[in-house]
């Protein structure tokens, strides 16, 4: 939260679509609606937003009444999310090392805490989770750990067209219940009362190669997704809160500075003055995204160019062609041939 402001700060936001994108791929999986979440229904996306992570999984948890909702969600994520940054750069690496990899370094990008920390061990590979946060309740966090290592294990199968099991998991907590349930989704030893929260694979298994993976658009991905690392631990600035904001809601969206000013908790006027005191203006920050991002995806000869003017705002391409020559002197196309 912007404690200036008394709004949600835009990474808040993400973590918390995050989680509402997790719990919906949970609720279709069980047989409901495309749009809804799996928490109460009076409450709009907008309320939802506005609350922490872990409040949007308590209210999940006390709806569903389902004593494993962590575990089922995260083996319904890979079946139900399309898109999401975590498992589009595990789809489009090389193999299923590299996809953990990417998953752990990336995680904090798109979701909220328990982030998962890799080592590497001779020959083994151990997943565990970061400190928790102690003001988190305990059950509530059990669901988000149980949930991550769930994706982890089902993506990784699902991306590289073959099982990948672990050597074994381990819980700090108790059984919440029937062991074999865990087992059916790790295919694994599962273990409570461990030492420490850990998934742990062989090398052997990680070397599983990964079909149709894209490297191009895997760099691209890469890219983007060492921006958005940067910007989260960047100097509080205006000019990072506008990238961020902008970063994490997309380049699609309505950027008009009232817009963006307005999310942020100042006016239009306000936000140009802070920015000029920082020795640029809101327009020069987008525009320079846009340019960085249309380079990116310019360089991946799969993504027609009708689709890169779509992510980048534009409605229609002949616009897009007309921003790019501006910026560049070239053509969309000319820049992707020379």
């Amino acid at each position: 939260m912007d404690k200036a402001s008394g709004q949600a700060s835009p990474l808040k936001e993400a973590y918390s679509k995050s989680a509402l994108q997790i719990l919906t791929a949970y609720h279709k999986w069980q047989g409901g609606g495309a749009n809804t979440y799996g928490v109460p229904k009076h409450l709009s996306e907008s309320t939802l937003l506005e609350k922490e992570t872990d409040e949007i999984w308590k209210l999940a948890l006390e709806q569903s009444g389902d004593t494993h909702l962590g575990l089922h969600a995260g083996a319904a994520l890979v079946q139900y999310v399309s898109g999401h940054l975590l498992s589009t750069l595990m789809a489009n690496s090389t193999s299923a090392g590299e996809a953990l990899r990417n998953f752990c370094n990336y995680h904090e990008v798109s979701s909220d805490a328990p982030h998962p920390r890799l080592e590497n061990q001779g020959n083994k590979v151990v997943i565990s989770i970061s400190e928790l946060d102690g003001t988190i309740d305990k059950e509530v966090m059990r669901h988000m750990s149980e949930c991550l290592f769930s994706a982890i294990v089902t993506t990784l199968s699902v991306v590289s067209k073959q099982p990948i099991s672990p050597n074994k998991v381990c819980f700090a907590w108790p059984s919440p219940g029937r062991i074999d349930i865990y087992e059916t989704v790790f295919k694994a030893p599962v273990y409570f009362k461990a030492r420490s929260t850990a998934l742990e694979f062989s090398n052997d298994m990680l070397d599983a190669s990964i079909p149709y993976a894209d490297e191009l658009l895997l760099t691209t991905l890469t890219r983007y997704a060492d921006n958005q690392l940067d910007a989260i631990h960047e100097p509080d600035t205006w000019s990072n809160k506008v990238r961020s904001m902008v970063s994490h809601s997309g380049l699609s969206i309505d950027l008009d500075i009232n817009t963006v000013s307005g999310n942020l908790g100042i006016g239009p006027r306000t936000l140009q003055q802070k920015l000029k005191s920082e020795g640029t203006r809101y327009q020069n920050i987008i525009r320079d995204m846009k340019i960085s991002m249309a380079k990116e995806y310019l360089s991946n000869r799969k993504i027609p160019l009708s689709e890169i003017a779509l992510l980048l705002g534009y409605s229609e391409q002949s616009a897009f062609n007309h921003a790019f020559k501006q910026w560049t002197g070239l053509t969309p196309r000319q820049f992707r041939e020379y």
